[in-house]
């Protein structure tokens, strides 16, 4: 899902450095991405829309008429943060393995094909998601929503289906070993067991073989849960009638019971034996985080020092990718972390040395002035999106656009952690520099900080 996450990544990266500029460029940078009530009237798209399924699920929808495509996306609560002891990548196996899967009305890999007649498919799993996505033609919206309430509800695993699957996402594995970027997500699994079991030895890749249809039927009965499911729809349909579409097909679904996992916990460095060739490291600062608005001081602060990482020359050469808590990664399922991996083993104790003293620095540099960029940042964030009239002067297609702000749209309801914008942006102003220092006074200190290092 390459397109996506170049997008997102350019989108964090304008939503970061706000917060590193004067108040003069607040507006500038907002404007690039304003909010849904600053269209004309003429506009060709409608407001967005939240329901609320009886069953639990959340669903946005909102018209966008450039032409007759629409963007779906699936969210369920089961990503790498979630996955179960002794099972890494499992998540990443069922994604996979949904997409090509019989259902009561579908052979295994039948649905796939019928999608892909008609548009776009993809799926992937973050930290603290899972999800599938489409761009279909505003006439086969209900065979889309058909499909994906079979994988809900009647999704029958073949072995022959897990085999192939198995094979590729190890592939994936391999693959990331080439990206820094990409490892971090591998590490987000390594981390999980560690936190949450205590574990010191991870097989991301020999074990991902190991998964059968029962591990892959628990998991998914687990978390493809209707009460943690958020949907979106954006494109070119009638309000009333996507809404009865989703409600068709989903709304009769009975909720299922939340599952309960581990608190993360760790009280002492750690040394995990993963079977990546590669050596990265995670200095995590525990919570638990009880309180929402921490939980957003420290994920504000997170995507903060992203900024500072990235824009440090003598971090560029020590390490090969960095990466800390943020808006996409926000804390609360997660703990605030700071990730590093070096451009070689021999450089972990430099690059870890370095991490700090810029965290440092960052929180001791910290104004009314800044606090006020950051703040207007992560407002921004939430309320912006990509949904306008002049959106296609950028240089992406249509379908990257209307997908993509789909996907923003569950991202950011998972950050709100179910909050309407009004109710978020009000606890992120009422965030207060002393609030703020106070929070991470609390938190991010050498007393409260463990790392996890991962090693071949």
């Amino acid at each position: 899902m390459y397109y996506r996450r170049s997008i997102l990544v350019a989108a964090i990266a304008i939503m970061s450095t706000i917060g590193l500029t004067s108040c003069s460029k607040d507006q500038e940078a907002a404007d690039r991405f304003p909010r849904q009530d600053m269209g004309q009237a003429n506009a060709p798209f409608s407001a967005l829309k939240r329901v609320e399924l009886a069953n639990g699920i959340t669903v946005y929808l909102q018209e966008e008429h450039t032409d007759g495509r629409v963007a779906v996306e699936v969210f369920y609560n089961a990503g790498l943060f979630q996955e179960p002891e002794g099972q890494p990548n499992i998540s990443h196996l069922l994604e996979h393995v949904c997409v090509h899967s019989a259902t009561d009305s579908y052979q295994p890999g039948e649905a796939l094909s019928k999608l892909l007649k008609h548009g776009l498919v993809n799926a992937e799993s973050y930290g603290t998601c899972a999800h599938y996505d489409y761009v279909v033609p505003n006439e086969e919206l209900d065979m889309a929503l058909h499909i994906e309430a079979e994988r809900l509800t009647s999704v029958r695993f073949h072995n022959d289906v897990i085999e192939r699957e198995s094979e590729k996402a190890a592939a994936e594995g391999i693959e990331a070993l080439r990206d820094g970027a990409a490892l971090n997500k591998y590490g987000i699994m390594a981390l999980n067991q560690a936190l949450r079991y205590g574990a010191t030895s991870v097989d991301l890749l020999s074990g991902i073989r190991n998964y059968g249809k029962d591990e892959l039927s628990a998991f998914h009965d687990a978390h493809y849960n209707p009460s943690e499911m958020i949907v979106v729809l954006i494109g070119g349909f009638q309000m009333d009638e996507a809404e009865a579409l989703v409600r068709k097909h989903f709304e009769s679904i009975p909720a299922g019971e939340t599952t309960e996992l581990p608190t993360p916990n760790i009280d002492k460095d750690m040394t995990v034996k993963w079977d990546l060739t590669a050596t990265a490291s995670y200095l995590v600062f525990p919570g638990p985080y009880a309180d929402y608005k921490e939980r957003v001081a420290l994920t504000m602060f997170g995507s903060f020092l992203k900024v500072v990482f990235d824009q440090s020359r003598e971090l560029q050469t020590a390490a090969r990718s960095k990466y800390s808590s943020n808006q996409v990664s926000p804390v609360g399922v997660i703990p605030f972390y700071v990730y590093m991996q070096p451009v070689g083993t021999q450089r972990m104790e430099e690059c870890k040395t370095i991490m700090l003293q810029l965290a440092d620095q960052a929180i001791g540099t910290l104004t009314e002035r800044r606090l006020t960029n950051m703040k207007q940042a992560l407002v921004d964030y939430v309320t912006a999106s990509m949904i306008r009239e002049d959106a296609f002067h950028y240089q992406v297609p249509h379908h990257q656009v209307i997908g993509q702000e789909a996907l923003n749209v569950g991202l950011k309801h998972i950050l709100k952690e179910g909050r309407s914008d009004e109710e978020f942006s009000g606890i992120v102003e009422s965030i207060t520099l002393e609030y703020l220092q106070d929070t991470l006074n609390k938190y991010v200190s050498m007393d409260n900080m463990h790392e996890v290092r991962l090693v071949n």
